[in-house]
């Protein structure tokens, strides 16, 4: 008896449509691994003369094929795709016969469109064989090596590939005028043997590049020992990179990035992401030599940006209210810098001049020293953000007067609306409570009042001061709560805030 629904009607009197979004279903459900066993897939073939007919007719149920020992069972799920396109995946643990490879693939690779290998040990040869395959077709190209050691790549073969997605492996020379081809282009752990120079060239010829990921694999340019180039003179044009929407470059040398990401113009990318290793030849002491030259589209959908150093660690994040983005929150650098000194403070006032047309509304400051974050740089900091209404700032040393200092200076007559929208300010933490001078009362009173003169009072203030509870309220409560203790800073009643 066949099973029945619920209405009592047979399964069988389901049409074949949905028989297949079923079989479809069923299908994607699995692991690639689990797939690669033909038996789990010919099981349903034993239910009924109907679904095997219905399987084996159904060309889209045979779009990813698995590339076993069983030269026979090949053959057969790559007839069964007629004449769509079918995605080869190369991930059993057992290398197949090169006799398989040779006979059965040669005669239908005009329709293999994806090719998806992760090699084990074994593999050597079968690898290189496959890759031998002339496959006109092909769009997409993933390689995972890891267990065969670095496999060298010929992309001849593959006139129109688009997507290229490499791990532990390398690249021949003659490849380059490949690569510029291409549309999305992954790299990790990759011996490129490339100059640098011949690197740039690549880089100046991918106008069809929209996603480019390069981790750990800069290091390995030919003439760039280390990951230090030995000759980045380059008296060449912006490289414009129109369509790239994708950056993502991690474990490179700072020296090297300074080399190449000051020639890069990225109009339309909305997700950058840097990160750069510890260097022996120096830490990183200017953030315009390791960020793209230009990057608008970015830029105008910034609406938060935060600012960090703990360890010797900068890390620079940003939230992009932006639906094209692929990430509305994103880390956009992490390298190593002193904080203790100017190379922080020159790093952060860099980063407000490239966020300077950003419709910044939150911005936070987390660094280890606040001593060399002058009035001067807070003054920029406003009114480099005028949309700004949250701002938070921690530190372990220091103390907030040039905060306040730098608000006021902002707020003056010729500025009087500067951050007309301010309406919350977290200074310091209650882990780490800000030290408090003489004339820190002072310089929060001044920049409170002028800016209450201007209609531009803070909704909320939370300021963390060593041995005081935090003060915390409005701008007006605030006011109330400070001024006992402007210029002694005792209070004059006598008692705890």
């Amino acid at each position: 008896m066949h099973p029945c629904t619920e209405n009592g009607r047979s399964i069988n009197d389901l049409p074949n449509e949905i028989l297949v979004c079923v079989f479809e279903y069923v299908r994607q459900g699995r692991t690639d691994r689990d797939a690669c066993r033909h038996e789990d897939w010919t099981r349903p073939f034993q239910i009924c003369r109907r679904w095997r007919s219905v399987i084996i007719s159904t060309s889209t149920l045979w779009s990813d094929v698995y590339l076993t020992t069983n030269s026979r069972w090949l053959d057969l799920c790559l007839s069964r795709c007629a004449d769509a396109h079918i995605n080869l995946h190369c991930i059993d643990s057992r290398p197949p016969s090169i006799d398989c490879i040779t006979s059965v693939l040669p005669r239908y690779a005009r329709n293999i469109t994806g090719l998806y290998i992760e090699p084990h040990r074994g593999w050597a040869a079968p690898l290189e064989h496959i890759l031998q395959v002339p496959m006109p077709a092909l769009l997409s190209l993933q390689i995972e090596a890891f267990y065969v050691g670095p496999a060298r790549v010929k992309l001849e073969g593959f006139i129109h590939l688009q997507h290229l997605r490499l791990y532990d492996g390398a690249l021949q020379l003659e490849d380059a005028a490949r690569l510029s081809s291409l549309r999305t282009l992954t790299l990790r752990q990759c011996h490129l043997p490339f100059s640098f120079r011949e690197f740039v060239d690549i880089l100046a010829a991918a106008t069809g590049l929209e996603v480019l990921r390069l981790d750990g694999s800069l290091r390995t340019l030919r003439d760039c020992p280390g990951g230090f180039a030995k000759d980045p003179s380059l008296l060449r044009p912006m490289i414009t990179l129109e369509r790239l929407g994708e950056l993502r470059i991690g474990r490179a040398d700072c020296a090297l990035l300074s080399h190449i990401m000051p020639l890069l113009d990225l109009p339309h990318a909305v997700l950058i992401s840097i990160s750069s290793i510890r260097s022996d030849r120096g830490p990183l002491h200017d953030l315009s030599y390791i960020l793209p030259a230009s990057m608008p589209a970015l830029v105008s959908a910034t609406t938060s940006l935060t600012f960090k150093i703990r360890n010797g660690v900068c890390t620079v994040s940003i939230n992009a209210d932006d639906p094209t983005s692929a990430s509305s929150e994103s880390t956009l650098l992490h390298a190593y810098m002193p904080d203790r000194g100017r190379a922080g403070a020159h790093a952060f006032g860099h980063l407000l001049d490239v966020f300077a047309s950003a419709p910044i509304s939150e911005l936070a400051l987390e660094v280890e020293s606040l001593d060399y974050y002058d009035t001067d740089l807070w003054a920029h900091a406003f009114r480099s953000c005028p949309r700004l209404q949250h701002l938070h700032v921690s530190g372990s040393y220091g103390s907030p007067d040039d905060v306040f200092a730098g608000l006021e200076r902002a707020s003056d007559t010729r500025f009087p609306s500067c951050c007309p929208s301010l309406a919350t300010m977290k200074i310091g933490t209650s882990d780490s409570p800000l030290a408090a001078s003489d004339t820190t009362y002072g310089s929060v009173l001044r920049a409170l009042r002028k800016r209450a003169a201007h209609g531009a009072g803070l909704e909320s203030l939370e300021l963390y001061l060593l041995g005081l509870a935090c003060v915390r309220g409005t701008s007006e409560e605030v006011v109330a709560i400070l001024a006992p203790w402007d210029r002694s800073g005792e209070s004059t009643h006598g008692g705890e805030l």
